[in-house]
């Protein structure tokens, strides 16, 4: 199998490109990014489903396998309980059973193995899609405190956004890996200020998005987003930073 990025795949398989900063101004390239988010999103989605289901046979393959090995057990404690005056006839077939026995649990241990292994990609792929981000969008200390928790990572400095602008990074953050949504009670865990965002953040977002805030950095600051963050974070000013 030949190592390919997962943007690499997405390319390859749907031949989307990645837009070109060169080619668009900053209001055109975010919607290209956007969509290019929504896609890749999709597309991961149904990566995620297959490995869904790949899971789901092999569970099925093991949960077979466990009550094969389980009747093979009860089996051959019955025989070897009636038939205990022929110990000597019954060991030999005695020493195979255990064997295969043996035989199954080898293979149910390499099965465990495996399920461990497809258990762990959803965690290498957030990684992965966490660092196509870093490498191709905006990043600031609030959105990669927010990517750096996702990832199982403590941050040294914990950062939070002040305004609609550090709110951008954090949404195009969301919008191009959504699992970090499901993140959000380690997120909140950090400090009072994270709580009390985490804890409005769909009536935020939300504002945000009518406000059409992606060209923040061109227009007058959209009053209702910031009004709502200052007033969110105005509850807990007297908490930690």
């Amino acid at each position: 199998m030949s190592e390919m990025s997962l943007r690499e795949q997405f390319e390859k398989e749907t031949g989307y490109k990645l837009p070109d900063v060169r080619d668009y101004n900053s209001f055109e390239l975010n919607v290209k990014l956007a969509d290019y988010c929504e896609r890749f999103s999709g597309w991961m989605k149904s990566k995620c489903e297959e490995l869904q289901k790949e899971n789901t046979k092999l569970k099925g393959k093991y949960n077979h396998l466990e009550n094969h090995a389980n009747e093979r057990v009860h089996d051959l404690h019955q025989q070897l309980t009636a038939q205990a005056k022929e110990l000597e006839a019954w060991q030999a077939k005695s020493n195979r059973q255990k064997g295969d026995i043996r035989k199954v649990h080898s293979e149910l241990d390499a099965l465990k193995r495996r399920v461990g292994e497809e258990s762990r990609q959803p965690e290498q792929a957030i990684a992965e899609k966490v660092l196509n981000w870093f490498a191709n969008s905006r990043v600031g200390l609030s959105s990669k405190t927010m990517a750096m928790v996702a990832c199982g990572i403590i941050p040294d400095e914990v950062h939070h956004p002040y305004d609609p602008d550090d709110l951008s990074r954090c949404i195009v953050l969301l919008d191009m890996v959504p699992e970090v949504r499901n993140h959000f009670d380690a997120i909140s865990d950090l400090n009072n200020k994270w709580a009390s965002l985490i804890q409005h953040w769909d009536e935020i977002e939300s504002a945000y998005r009518e406000e059409d805030a992606f060209g923040w950095s061109r227009v007058k600051r959209p009053s209702k987003t910031y009004t709502m963050m200052r007033n969110v974070l105005a509850v807990c000013e007297g908490g930690g930073a």
